[in-house]
């Protein structure tokens, strides 16, 4: 715009522990500098570590200005655009420390806004002089129209939705831009974009969409936590529905050109005020069972992967391709080929000796082989992972992401079984390198089923398939009902809400001659 300038706010995020210093220039502007290389390190920043919690603290505004797509960001040293910048933030506040991520304070963001509170409080004011000169008719015994009534109505929501709004920034053009680490961690914040979708749940409760929000740039206005407490905007939908219809009731005693008009009147009142409570709370029962049962799976794959609570922490570790645990395999491998060439068996331990004379064909160490070997320990770290969190967790945190920890340990080894499947000899080399690790675990002292870890899985794998398939014929019946049932009510409330607006305005041919005498109210200050 002519004779303004917009400033394009840069924040870096550092990947390492390594923290930038953070500089003033006259005239308040801050800004972020990269550390220079061979001078003194810079003195620890508040900004950042366990102290940065306590001093810059996330508020209202932040989660407003966030959710309006304020934060965005770019792969550090690269042109790439971020594809989840909030995530990372998101990340950060949830207590977690590896990843330090500086932003602006609420001052920033408000100063980025283009409405002052003076603005937000004269638009409020300007609303409420038309609900005081209703209410002053009202005093004074001045008859009322109809239309004044729904007016006020809406007045009404409309001053509980700019109070709601005061923290809010208005007219934000840019974003302020993040330089996020190449390799982050998204770990837990992806949990927030596992949510429910409140229009989700209101149009088909059962049918939600866990999916972590990899391709997501800001989290939905309506992700809210339906698992668990009823969330506080159900309660809030409900009782500002019911608000909103109800004030229509103030008019169920005025006179009406026709006793039809009047009739309709009521009726549209009454289902205006209720039908949007019982359709809501309707769907919040249908959605609870859909959870209980969802929790009910759960525990059912819990219980019947029990076993992997057995495998001592070590077992989990050697999957990891750094493990040097494979590389020991790998030499292990070596020493047998060196064997099937007359070498001598001294080098090998017994434990090694009695894995050697399997009758096992020995690992191929092609790269197709590979790829399949890095595979499968990502599968199995995973599915690790998984299950310690469903077991670890509280009940109340647990809540909000069972049916992401279900379906995310049914997909790994659903993966399992797709992957051995590709290779007739890599049932046997995946065993294989099971014996070799439960043999140097063994050695070491600690204890490890002898069950193979593999064939467990993959037994289970169609007893839990086969569960949460019949488990799902229920939810699929609800989901019929709830949608149908949604549907209907939401029919219904539009056509008594077109119904109210109609006769709001046919009533005002039959209007007596008070209505046109105006009030003290008129002396006060408003935009016509």
């Amino acid at each position: 715009m002519p004779g303004s300038d917009v400033v394009r706010q840069e924040v870096e995020i550092p990947a390492g522990e390594d923290l930038s210093a953070k500089t003033s220039r006259p005239g308040g502007d801050r800004e972020l500098d990269r550390p220079l290389e061979n001078t003194t390190p810079p003195k620890p920043n508040p900004k950042y570590g366990a102290a940065w919690n306590e001093q810059w603290k996330w508020t209202l505004t932040h989660s407003y200005f966030a959710n309006m797509g304020g934060f965005d960001g770019f792969i550090d040293n690269t042109n790439f655009r971020a594809i989840q910048p909030l995530c990372f933030i998101l990340y950060r506040f949830r207590g977690m420390q590896s990843v330090s991520i500086p932003f602006p304070s609420r001052a920033d963001i408000e100063d980025k806004g283009k409405a002052d509170l003076l603005v937000k409080l004269f638009a409020i004011l300007q609303i409420s002089w038309l609900v005081l000169s209703v209410i002053d008719r009202g005093v004074m015994g001045l008859p009322v129209s109809q239309l004044e009534v729904a007016t006020v109505a809406f007045s009404t929501i409309a001053i509980a939705t700019y109070l709601c709004n005061l923290w809010k920034p208005k007219d934000v053009d840019m974003p302020i831009n993040l330089l996020l680490p190449a390799n982050p961690n998204k770990g837990i914040a992806i949990e927030w974009f596992n949510q429910v979708s409140f229009f989700g749940i209101i149009f088909d409760p059962p049918k939600r969409d866990y999916r972590a929000g990899l391709y997501k740039s800001r989290v939905s206005n309506d992700k809210i936590r339906m698992l668990g407490l009823v969330p506080l905007i159900s309660i809030t939908t409900a009782i500002s529905t019911l608000f909103f219809g109800g004030l229509h009731c103030i008019a169920w005693s005025f006179d009406f050109p026709s006793k039809a008009e009047s009739l309709i009147w009521r009726i549209a009142s009454i289902i205006s005020a209720s039908l949007p409570c019982i359709a809501l709370f309707g769907n919040i029962i249908v959605a609870k069972h859909t959870g209980n049962q969802r929790r009910s799976s759960l525990l059912f794959i819990r219980s019947r992967l029990e076993n992997l609570g057995k495998y001592p922490k070590a077992w989990w570790t050697s999957f990891s391709g750094q493990s040097p645990m494979r590389e020991a395999f790998r030499e292990f491998l070596t020493a047998s080929k060196e064997l099937d060439n007359g070498s001598t068996r001294a080098e090998l331990t017994p434990e090694l000796l009695e894995i050697y004379n399997n009758e096992y064909k020995l690992l191929n160490t092609s790269e197709s082989n590979q790829t399949f070997w890095d595979e499968m320990s990502t599968r199995f770290e995973r599915l690790h992972k998984l299950w310690e969190r469903s077991i670890l967790r509280e009940r109340s945190k647990l809540a909000p992401i069972i049916p992401a920890l279900s379906q995310g340990m049914i997909h790994e080894i659903r993966s399992l079984a797709k992957c051995i499947a590709r290779s007739p000899t890599a049932r046997v080399s995946w065993k294989k390198y099971e014996d070799f690790v439960r043999a140097k675990i063994i050695a070491e002292g600690e204890l490890v089923p002898e069950e193979s870890c593999l064939e467990y899985l993959l037994f289970e794998d169609t007893v839990i398939y086969n569960h949460v398939m019949e488990s799902l014929k229920p939810i699929r019946r609800r989901r019929a009902f709830s949608r149908t049932w949604t549907i209907f009510a939401g029919i219904f409330y539009a056509i008594a809400r077109v119904a109210l607006l109609i006769i709001a305005f046919t009533s005002l041919r039959s209007a007596p001659k008070e209505l046109y005498v105006t009030s003290w109210t008129r002396f006060m200050p408003n935009v016509s």
